[in-house]
């Protein structure tokens, strides 16, 4: 796969990039402390054309099957059972991050398996239980420790800390300060939210962007947002930024530009890239730089499944010269 086609991809992707009725994005589940956050809809997700291909694909490669013998130990199929995910943090900070599962699944199977592991641990922490335990593959390093508790019938929290896993208990009963009351996220409009499988927002964009050397580009942000979803056939990404000024802003659009003029260049090869290229929109208000991407869903399932093919062919003689 050539670079160009790999960005095509990424971008085209990452719609996917880490709830019986849908499960949409609530704030007031993330804590108030939090300055990053997402959200994937996995059922909304699983009714759209790019679903339906992953499932597809999955089912191809013999993941699906592998899944339902999982079911048939723990009575639970992540691809089926599992609703919805939301996970929160601050900045690169893993102790300070935590992923609540909406689910449907059977609590003391569950239980079960994890008491057969010999590092289980149990908690209480006011009306809870906090259960913890360490991934046999980690060979007891307690660095890797996992903390866990069920919230209600249908949520599960998890995290590596579990300071981290209480506090997000307590935002969950209504203890401590969530994304809604702090009013966090601003950018994240509730109306372009409707139709979105995925959900993701950042505030401190400049401050989160200092800690990683690849989103150096952004240190000049203060914000923004990313939702991705399909209406009427359409699949539909839009990136919002968030400038500390307008000539920032400028430059950013620019950059933004340079990358998919690089994909036009591609389409000299490879039409199929050039025609997602062609679905970006760029603009710029004040100190706000709006990407979009909107093309027909099944023409990115087209490709993605491509290229995912691609990649297994590329593997399977990778893996047949090694023997």
């Amino acid at each position: 796969m050539t670079k160009s086609s790999k960005i095509a991809l990424f971008l085209s992707f990452v719609a996917l990039c880490g709830l019986a009725s849908a499960s949409p994005l609530r704030r007031s589940i993330v804590s108030g402390r939090a300055d990053w956050m997402a959200h994937l809809d996995l059922e909304k997700l699983n009714q759209t054309e790019i679903g339906k291909m992953i499932r597809a694909q999955l089912q191809e490669t013999g993941a699906t099957a592998k899944l339902e013998q999982l079911k048939a130990v723990l009575s639970f199929n992540p691809l089926d059972d599992i609703k919805g995910v939301t996970i929160y943090g601050q900045g690169k900070d893993q102790a300070k991050a935590v992923a609540i599962f909406e689910a449907t699944f059977n609590k003391e199977m569950l239980l079960n398996v994890l008491r057969y592991n010999s590092t289980f641990t149990e908690t209480a922490y006011g009306d809870h239980q906090i259960r913890s335990w360490i991934d046999d593959k980690h060979n007891g390093n307690e660095e890797k420790r996992q903390y866990g508790c069920f919230h209600g019938d249908n949520r599960v929290v998890l995290g590596s800390n579990i300071e981290t896993v209480k506090h997000s208990l307590d935002v969950l009963d209504g203890k401590a300060d969530n994304a809604r009351t702090e009013r966090q996220f601003g950018m994240m409009r509730r109306e372009a939210t409707e139709n979105a499988f995925l959900v993701a927002a950042a505030d401190g964009i400049g401050k989160l962007a200092e800690q990683s050397e690849k989103t150096v580009m952004l240190k000049n942000a203060e914000q923004a947002s990313l939702i991705a979803g399909e209406t009427e056939g359409n699949l539909f990404v839009e990136l919002n930024l968030e400038a500390i000024n307008e000539k920032t802003a400028q430059e950013l659009m620019q950059l933004t530009q340079g990358i998919i003029a690089m994909l036009n260049l591609a389409g000299k090869d490879q039409p199929e890239v050039a025609a997602l290229a062609s679905a970006f929109n760029v603009t710029t208000q004040e100190k706000r730089v709006r990407v979009r991407f909107q093309t027909e869903a099944a023409k990115v399932a087209s490709f993605i499944k491509v290229e995912w093919n691609k990649k297994q062919l590329n593997v399977g003689v990778t893996a047949s010269s090694k023997q």
